[in-house]
C-alpha cells in the first residue's frame, strides 16, 4: 500500500509557497479561494515571500533603463533585466510586459521591493508618473501635482521609496520655483517645492520649499530610507542633496571627497548605492580613454574613501550602476550601432560582456543618453494600498 504523500496544507503555505518565483504563485492563485486570497492580499505571507527573495536574491537581480533620445528623436524606452541565475543581461518579457507604456520616453524614478516608479513623458500629454510591478504586471497611475501658475515653474526631480516608520511607500516630487526672470537668476533665487505621494493615499501633500538647485538629469539613489541627488547649494556650491523619507526633511551634504576637485573637470558626478552606502563615480561621458574614480561615503560623518579607479584603457564609456558587488559599465562602441554592458570586478580586475545589442540606436557622439541600472526583486507587493502593511526590509 503506498502512503500517502501529500503535505498539509500549512505547511505548504509557511514553508513552501514563499520560496517560489512569482510567476508560479500568478498560476496558483486559481487552486482556490484561499490561495488567491493568500497571494493577492495577505500581508504575513506577502512579507514572508519578500524576506526570503531578499535575503537571496538583492543583489542579484537588476532592471536596466536603457535611454533612447539622439536628438530628438523619441522612442519608447526599453528594459532589461539582470538575472543572476543566468548571469547575462536579458530582455525579459516575463516581467517587462510593456503594453501599457505607451508613451514616447519611460524612465525608472526608483525601484524598491518589486515596485519599481516609472516617469513617463509624452510630446503631447506630457509627463505621467506610474507606480508599476513588472512581475505581478499591476499599474497605478498617480495623480498629477497641481502648481501656482503666478510663477515660472518647471518639473524637477523625482525620489520613490519605502517608509519603514509609516510602513509605506512614498512618491517624492520637487518642483522648481523662479519669481524672477528665467533669463537672470542666481541659485539663491530658486524654491525647491517637494510633494509628498504615499502609497496609501490618492492625494499630494506640499511640504516648507527650500533653496537650492537639483540636477534633473542624474540618477536618485535610495539607500536606508533616504533619498539622494546631486545639486547646488544656494551659493552654487557643488553638494549632494538628501530626503529623509521618514522625517520628510532635506538636507544637504558639501563634504565632497578632498580630491574631487582634482579631477572634476568635464567630468559627471553621479551617485549609486554600494553595500548599503553611497558611492560617488566621478566618470565622463565625453571622453573616450578617460579614468573613472569611485569613493564611499560613510552615513555616520560624511567622509569618503576613494575606493578604486578604473583605468580609462579599459575602454568604458559610462557608467551604469551596481550588480552582485561589482560595477556595470557601458563600453566604447566596437561599431557605430553596436551596444555593449560589461560588468567590471574592480577587486579582482577582471570583467566580462553581460549585454550586446547590434543596430543600437544612438550616435557614437551622443553620450548622455546612458543606461542606468536600478536594485529589483520580484515580489508580491501591490502597487495599491494592502491591509497591516508591514513589509519593505530592504530599501
Amino acid at each position: 500500500m503506498m502512503r500517502d504523500s501529500n503535505l498539509p496544507e500549512d505547511m505548504v503555505i509557511t514553508e513552501i509557497l514563499p520560496k517560489l518565483p512569482v510567476k508560479s504563485l500568478m498560476r496558483f492563485k486559481c487552486v482556490s479561494k484561499k490561495w488567491f486570497s493568500l497571494i493577492t492580499n495577505d500581508p504575513k505571507f506577502i512579507a514572508a515571500h519578500l524576506q526570503y527573495h531578499q535575503s537571496k536574491n538583492t543583489k542579484f537581480f537588476s532592471i536596466i533603463e536603457r535611454k533612447h533620445d539622439p536628438v530628438w528623436k523619441y522612442e519608447l524606452g526599453k528594459f532589461l533585466v539582470l538575472n543572476y541565475e543566468s548571469k547575462d543581461a536579458i530582455f525579459d518579457q516575463t516581467y517587462l510586459e510593456k503594453s501599457y507604456l505607451s508613451s514616447n520616453i519611460n524612465n525608472i524614478v526608483g525601484s524598491c521591493n518589486g515596485l519599481v516608479c516609472l516617469s513617463t513623458f509624452h510630446m503631447v500629454n506630457g509627463t505621467k508618473i506610474i507606480l508599476w510591478n513588472p512581475a505581478t504586471r499591476e499599474f497605478r497611475d498617480i495623480p498629477d501635482v497641481t502648481f501656482p501658475t503666478d510663477v515660472f515653474s518647471a518639473s524637477g526631480p523625482l525620489g520613490f521609496g519605502f517608509d519603514k516608520n509609516s510602513k509605506d511607500y512614498k512618491l517624492v516630487r520637487i518642483m522648481k520655483s523662479l519669481s524672477t526672470n528665467i533669463y537672470n537668476y542666481n541659485v539663491d533665487q530658486i524654491l525647491l517645492h517637494p510633494h509628498v505621494f504615499t502609497r496609501g493615499s490618492n492625494c499630494w501633500r506640499s511640504l516648507k520649499p527650500v533653496k537650492g538647485w537639483i540636477w534633473n538629469e542624474n540618477r536618485t539613489v535610495l539607500v536606508n530610507g533616504v533619498l539622494y541627488w546631486t545639486g547646488l547649494t544656494p551659493q552654487r556650491e557643488s553638494c549632494i542633496w538628501s530626503f529623509n523619507l521618514r522625517d520628510e526633511e532635506f538636507q544637504t551634504i558639501e563634504q565632497l571627497p578632498a580630491d574631487f576637485g582634482d579631477v572634476a573637470s568635464d567630468y559627471r558626478l553621479a551617485l549609486c548605492k554600494w553595500k548599503d552606502s553611497i558611492l560617488a563615480a566621478l566618470t565622463t561621458p565625453k571622453h573616450i580613454g578617460s579614468d573613472h574614480y569611485f569613493w564611499r561615503m560613510s552615513s555616520l560623518n560624511f567622509s569618503w574613501t576613494k575606493l578604486f579607479i578604473i583605468s580609462g584603457s579599459l575602454g568604458y564609456l559610462n557608467f551604469c550602476g551596481v550588480w552582485m558587488d561589482q560595477l556595470l559599465f557601458e563600453k566604447d562602441f566596437v561599431e557605430p550601432k553596436v551596444l555593449q554592458i560589461w560588468l567590471c570586478d574592480p577587486i579582482k580586475g577582471s570583467d566580462r560582456k553581460v549585454f550586446e545589442e547590434n543596430d543600437y540606436k544612438s550616435e557614437k557622439w551622443f553620450y548622455k543618453l546612458d543606461c542606468v541600472a536600478h536594485d529589483y526583486v520580484p515580489s508580491l507587493v501591490s502597487v495599491h494600498t494592502q491591509p497591516n502593511n508591514s513589509h519593505g526590509l530592504i530599501n
